[in-house]
């Protein structure tokens, strides 16, 4: 069979199933879900039995993890600069002296925002804390005034803010980035491999029967390569997807004849294998940044959403978070689905463009007719 000769090429099989392998990889890297014990620097100017009951109380957060007690700012900036610690913690003079005199203090919260994950999270933590404190200072105060706790809490906070984390409610890195970059992979592994599979002089030579012949022959195989994957991952990290396996699995096929057709049809528009190889990968490359996981794809300049749009790894990845992390149905998958079939016609119509399989598809059938 002319197609299983070319499909023993090496390099399309290493693109192919190597995948599953960077796949765990890349999930070992998001193993511990969440970022915690975010080393910080202490600075208490105060050094009261207050300022020591915040400090304990911050080390107690899951995010924050006081490695250096500091003697100054400068101290500080030189473990940021040195890269020892990702924020600081500055309790001013006379911290205690002045809430006992019911006078306004200001705890200082140093942040290296050039990490927003990490700055993020040491800010939310750090704030939370402070607020702890100052909340169960007034609480007190109102006690000793005769005032009864509960009464005190509703002084302090009328108003109660109820938040609910619908969706992945526990932050998880994991939850939220493995099956992105997994597929990502995949959607790399796709476009590449039908890159190389076969180029517009080949083409010429190359019939109806044998090219979607050799068309399916590499969209099992990709199937195989994801299937694995997730068999791999999924189970090894309690990773679950929250809708029925036929569901998604007819995502996953649309995806993969979607994708080939795009690279078939690069490559079939294209003078080399190289050639379709440099367009493939000009293309793909922006493709996860342009998915919305790193920056949300509506607050980027129009010219990038509309290239959004024509990366099938973005529906995907939309179809993914829907249904995954939102817990959606089909139905509310249709828009992606949509464009998806759309990117499909369009690579389609690259290839019926540029090869002869067509006319020789009219002329096979134009001989049946005229036998029969």
């Amino acid at each position: 069979m002319h197609f299983l000769r070319r499909f023993q090429n090496r390099s399309l099989l290493g693109i192919q199933f190597t995948a599953p392998v960077l796949t765990l990889l890349f999930a070992m890297i998001y193993g511990g879900e969440n970022v915690n014990d975010i080393g910080v620097a202490l600075l208490d100017q105060d050094r009261s039995n207050l300022s020591g009951t915040l400090s304990r109380m911050a080390e107690a957060t899951p995010a924050l993890s006081i490695n250096y007690r500091t003697e100054s700012q400068a101290e500080i900036i030189n473990l940021f600069q040195e890269g020892k610690i990702n924020g600081a913690i500055v309790i001013p003079h006379n911290f205690e002296k002045d809430i006992k005199s019911s006078k306004q203090t200001n705890v200082g919260i140093l942040l290296n925002s050039a990490n927003l994950i990490t700055s993020n999270y040491i800010y939310n933590d750090a704030v939370k804390t402070v607020k702890t404190l100052g909340a169960g200072i007034l609480i007190n105060k109102y006690q000793s005034a005769g005032i009864q706790k509960e009464i005190a809490k509703r002084l302090i906070q009328p108003v109660i803010t109820d938040t609910a984390p619908l969706y992945n409610p526990g932050y998880s890195y994991l939850q939220y980035l493995v099956l992105p970059l997994t597929l990502f992979l995949h959607f790399m592994g796709i476009m590449l491999s039908a890159a190389g599979t076969i180029s517009a002089g080949e083409l010429k030579n190359a019939g109806h029967k044998e090219i979607i012949e050799m068309f399916f022959m590499q969209a099992a195989g990709n199937l195989v390569s994801i299937t694995v994957s997730l068999l791999i991952i999924l189970p090894l990290f309690n990773l679950k997807i929250a809708t029925s396996s036929p569901e998604i699995l007819i995502v996953f096929i649309l995806f993969i004849i979607v994708s080939q057709l795009i690279g078939f049809g690069i490559a079939v528009n294209s003078s080399s294998k190289m050639m379709a190889t440099e367009i493939v990968l000009f293309y793909i490359t922006p493709a996860f940044i342009f998915s919305g996981v790193t920056f949300p794809l509506w607050a980027m300049p129009g010219v990038f959403q509309y290239y959004a749009e024509i990366i099938p790894y973005t529906h995907l990845l939309s179809v993914y978070l829907k249904i995954h992390i939102m817990g959606a149905g089909m139905d509310e998958v249709m828009t992606e689905i949509n464009k998806l079939l759309l990117g499909g016609v369009i690579g389609i119509t690259a290839i019926l463009l540029r090869c002869n399989c067509l006319k020789s598809l009219f002329e096979t059938l134009k001989h049946r007719k005229s036998n029969a």
